[in-house]
């Protein structure tokens, strides 16, 4: 399991992302930084996953074909990537309806697209989109 935090450190941002054996909740490897602008958030928590991965052993040619920047690859805006985390957790508990309002909005539907646009057996969230 892959648990991401974001906190404020005074005049910045303090993220830290850590992986978790599911079973016995041991960690595994953990990475973090600190970033002095809400600007660089979503930038320097790809690059910090970026590092856990290579830190849990993801060879080297891995990480330089499928690793892209998170403002890439989800949202450069760090509301539509907290809101649309909500949404996913909301739908994935079982609860579509209530993950519906998360997906609302310009900056979502970016982050909306590039999730379904990536997943092969979609249908579910497609569906839940289509509703929108």
């Amino acid at each position: 399991m892959i648990s991401a935090s974001i906190a404020d450190a005074g005049n910045g941002y303090h993220l830290g992302i850590i992986a978790l054996d599911c079973g016995s909740g041991a960690t595994l490897a953990e990475e973090g930084t600190d970033v002095s602008a809400r600007s660089q958030v979503v930038h320097e928590l790809g690059a910090t996953a970026a590092r856990l991965r290579r830190k849990l052993g993801e060879p080297a040619e891995s990480l330089a074909r499928f690793n892209q920047p998170l403002e890439i690859a989800t949202s450069a805006s760090l509301e539509a990537l907290q809101t649309g985390t909500e949404g996913r957790k909301l739908f994935q508990a079982g609860n579509p309806q209530a993950a519906l309002p998360c997906f609302r909005g310009e900056s979502n539907w970016t982050l909306i697209l590039r999730s379904c646009m990536k997943r092969l057996a979609g249908q579910t969230e497609l569906s839940v989109i289509t509703t929108l």
